[in-house]
Formats: C-alpha cells, structure tokens, sequence
C-alpha cells in the first residue's frame, strides 16, 4: 500500500471515530455540546491515534521521500507510540505522566533521597545546571549507563504541571509525593528567576514545562530500544511533541488541522527535537542544530522541511 494511501485511510479513520462517539455523546446529554460530550467519554489516545499518525506519516512522506521502507517503519512507529508509550494526552491537551514508571519512583527510597538533595541544593544555589548537577549525584554518578537512567528519572518525575504534580503529591503522600512536589516547587522558581538552567548546555530557556525536553529524550530512547532506527525515532517522538503543541486540546481544530501557535509554541517545538536528538547523541548540538534557523524553518516552510535539515545535520546516512 502507498504511503499515500496510508495517509487517506487515517484521515477517514479519524473522521469516523469522531462520527461515532459524536453520536455517542449526544445521546449522553442534551445540555452540553458535542464535542464536550466526546471528550468526556471517549478515550483520548484512540481518538488521537489516527490524526497523529496522519500528521506524523506527512513528515515521514517528505523527510524519507522515495525510501518506503523508512516511511511504513515512520508510520508503524507513531501507531504504536499513540497507543503503548506511556505517554499519555488527553483531548484538553495535557500531557500526562509515565504511570507506571512513576509509580515505581514513588515508592523508592533512593529517588526520594534524589529528590530531597535535588530541593536542597536548588535551595541553596547549588543546582544552577540541573543536567550536570543530576548526572553528578549518587543515584547516577558512576553508572555505565548513566545518561539514559537520568534522562528517565527526569522525564517521568516532572513531566507534569503544577497542578498534576499537586495531585500526585497527596496520591503519594506516604512515600515521595512531598518530596516530588518541594522538588518541583524549587526547580519551578529557579527557571523562573533565571538561576536555574533546566536543560544540557548549551540549551538555554526559561521554559518551566521541561516534559518537552526530556520527555521526549526519554520517548525516543524507548522507541529506539523496540528496534525503530535512530532517525526514525527522532522524527516520531519530536513530531508528537509537535502535534501536542499545535494540535491538541481541541478535537475540531486537530480534526480540522487548524494550527495555532505563538512564540512559546515554536520554543516547545524546538525543545522537542533537541530532547530527541539528545538521545542519540552526546550532544543535542553535537552535529549541527541552530535553534533560530529551525525555528524559522517550522515557522515558514512546516517542520518536515525543519526535519529535513536537522537529520541531514546529524545523521551521516542523510
């Protein structure tokens, strides 16, 4: 089947899942909108598979241009990673934790001690870079595999909002809940006063929403691991990041694919790839990716144009 082809059935796979539990929810209440019922009853990632797959597979197609093989590997990797990742988006357009990575986290003695020393030393000042200051501490330091353990730790742990990370905190509030939340207060005031950079130099952002840094460092790690070429993973896991960013949080404007972004929007964007080029190299700026120039990229011309660069920056087979 041409990729092509693939590319129509998702669009009309998404037009007839969102047909159906439209109807669905108009039978549910009378007093609310269609699509309000959709995202109460309906399950998000189901709905959200084939727009993501679409919008994904439209990269694939103009990145991996007359190569088959690296674009059904491209499309086969975004069904699976909207459906079993671990990383979850709701139709509201909140991204949602690792769960059951996380639970393991809450329940171990030695991250709740890396979270007190971690509040401790944001503090005291002591913490001004977080990647090194992470890759330094007891929990990592010395370990053969070190960087994919603190890419890990810090993706599952604050790839929430302040809100979620309230939540969790009285979730667990016997084990490391509290400490979770200290972390995450501190963390989230040090980027805010600029005392605090979240990301390895030489990324520099006062973003405080770092899930779209490590996150998607983590994301394509996993994708890497199931077998999926480095490449591939990267252009995956940075364009669902993309897809959240311009897409998500309402179902007629991702059906629709009505983009809208702002500036922050294309800082996110660009955090994304960085995070997912990190994880195949030393470096996020290892080989060759300026945050201006791809910003303009994805700005202009779209991010498979973007995309296109970047991998031919990094990756010899490009």
């Amino acid at each position: 089947m041409s990729s092509s082809r693939i590319f129509i059935i998702n669009l009309i796979l998404l037009f007839l899942i969102s047909s159906v539990n439209a109807i669905a929810g108009e039978s549910c209440s009378n007093k609310k909108n269609i699509w309000g019922n959709i995202k109460e009853i309906a399950n998000p990632m189901l709905l959200m598979s084939p727009a993501v797959t679409a919008i994904v597979g439209s990269q694939c197609n103009l990145i991996f241009k007359f190569n088959k093989k690296k674009i059904t590997s491209c499309y086969t990797s975004s069904l699976a990673i909207t459906k079993n990742s671990g990383l979850n988006m709701n139709l509201k357009g909140e991204l949602g934790y690792f769960t059951k990575e996380l639970k393991e986290m809450m329940s171990d003695p030695e991250i709740g001690q890396f979270l007190k020393d971690l509040s401790n030393a944001l503090k005291n000042d002591k913490a001004s870079q977080l990647w090194r200051w992470t890759l330094n501490h007891p929990l990592f330091k010395g370990k053969p595999n070190k960087k994919e353990e603190a890419i890990k730790t810090l993706a599952v742990l604050f790839s929430g909002n302040g809100s979620e990370i309230e939540r969790y905190s009285k979730d667990f509030i016997n084990s490391n809940g509290p400490h979770l939340k200290d972390a995450y207060d501190e963390l989230w005031n040090g980027i805010k006063r600029d005392k605090v950079q979240p990301y390895p130099p030489p990324i520099k952002s006062k973003d405080t929403s770092i899930y779209h840094f490590y996150a998607i460092s983590y994301l394509t790690q996993k994708i890497i691991k199931k077998g999926t070429p480095k490449d591939i993973a990267v252009v995956v896991a940075g364009s669902l990041n993309q897809v959240y960013e311009q897409y998500t949080g309402d179902l007629v404007r991702l059906a629709r694919w009505d983009s809208r972004v702002n500036e922050n929007t294309y800082e996110d964007i660009f955090t994304g790839y960085a995070g997912a080029l990190f994880a195949t190299h030393d470096s996020p700026f290892s080989r060759g990716i300026d945050k201006a120039s791809f910003i303009n990229q994805v700005k202009f011309n779209g991010g498979g144009v973007a995309l296109k660069g970047l991998l031919k920056n990094n990756f010899s087979e490009h």
